[in-house]
C-alpha cells in the first residue's frame, strides 16, 4: 500500500512539474516581442490601415494561442499555425529580411508536441540571427514545403 501512495506522489509531481514548465515557456515570449509587434502595427495605421487591422488579428490570434489556458500539448499544425502568425508580425518588421521555409511530411502535422515547444526557438532565432545582420537571414539550405494555412 505504501508502495502505490508513493508512486501516486511521485505521478502528481511529475506532473506539476509538467505544468510548471509549460508555464516558464508561455512566459518566455517575449515582451520586447510584444512591443516591437504594436510598434510595426502602429506604424502601418496612417501608411496602410487595411494592413494594419490585418496586422492587429494575427497580433490577437497569437496572444490568443499563445496565453491560453486550456491543455499543455498542442499538435505540430498548431504549432506551426502559431509560428506563422508569429513570423507574419516579424515581418511587419523586418521585411523580405524574414524569409522562412519548411519541409515537413503532412503525416507529423498531427504529432502531439508540448504548448509552446517550437516558438521560443524561432524567436530566439530571429532576435540572434536576424536583428544584429543586415540583408536577408536564411539558413544555408533552402528546401521548400508550405506551413500549413493560418485558418
Amino acid at each position: 500500500m505504501a508502495t502505490q501512495v508513493e508512486l501516486a506522489e511521485l505521478d502528481a509531481s511529475r506532473t506539476l512539474l509538467m505544468e510548471a514548465e509549460v508555464r516558464a515557456l508561455r512566459a518566455q515570449i517575449s515582451p520586447h516581442f510584444i512591443y516591437n509587434s504594436l510598434n510595426a502595427i502602429a506604424s502601418f495605421i496612417n501608411t496602410d490601415p487595411v494592413r494594419a487591422r490585418e496586422l492587429v488579428v494575427e497580433f490577437a490570434d497569437f496572444t490568443r494561442y499563445s496565453f491560453r489556458r486550456h491543455g499543455d500539448f498542442t499538435t505540430l499544425a498548431e504549432e506551426l499555425r502559431c509560428i506563422d502568425r508569429y513570423l507574419l508580425l516579424e515581418r511587419a518588421r523586418f521585411g523580405d529580411r524574414v524569409q522562412v521555409s519548411l519541409r515537413i511530411a503532412p503525416e507529423v502535422l498531427s504529432t502531439v508536441i508540448p504548448f509552446l515547444s517550437l516558438q521560443p526557438l524561432v524567436e530566439n532565432a530571429v532576435r540572434h540571427g536576424l536583428e544584429a545582420k543586415e540583408g536577408p537571414a536564411t539558413s544555408p539550405s533552402r528546401p521548400t514545403i508550405p506551413v500549413p494555412s493560418r485558418r
